[in-house]
């Protein structure tokens, strides 16, 4: 850190996923219909994998000091807690109440607002987490297209 600055990216995902063939086939000919639905929906069933040592390195690069760690698309809370345990000085990590809505979506529970607060306040009040990630917008509740 240079002397009267600090620099902090506010937005950035250290979990990656394995492009290429395997992700053409899970998103299957959906994803020619509805590719940015599809993707979500796709890269929410894969596994993903750490890439804060490409990240810190980009950083030292770019002279960022911190960034701040969001979910998407079905990546990890932990993960990101798991980054920040081995990089506190670099990262700190925002979550979203993904397992809740996960859940939902399987059924297991019923969608409510009360709900995702009650996971979102599960999550921060274990110290791992520095905040809310936004959650991109759409309605665990499966329904018919509007049509509008």
């Amino acid at each position: 850190m240079k002397l009267g600055r600090f620099v902090i990216d506010s937005h950035v995902h250290a979990q990656r996923f394995a492009a290429g063939p395997a992700l053409a086939a899970a998103a299957g000919e959906e994803a020619e219909r509805n590719p940015w639905e599809q993707l979500s929906h796709t890269m929410g069933g894969l596994t993903p994998y750490d890439n804060s040592e490409r990240l810190i390195y980009d950083m030292d690069c770019y002279g960022v000091d911190r960034c701040v760690l969001l979910p998407a698309f079905g990546m990890a809370n932990e993960l990101n807690a798991e980054i920040v345990a081995r990089h506190p000085d670099r990262f700190v990590a925002a979550c979203n109440a993904q397992a809740y809505l996960r859940r939902v979506a399987e059924g297991e529970e019923e969608w409510s607002i009360a709900g995702v607060c009650a996971e979102l306040d599960r999550l921060l009040c274990t110290g791992n987490y520095a905040g809310i990630g936004r959650r991109r917008r759409r309605c665990p509740i499966r329904r018919a297209p509007t049509g509008w």
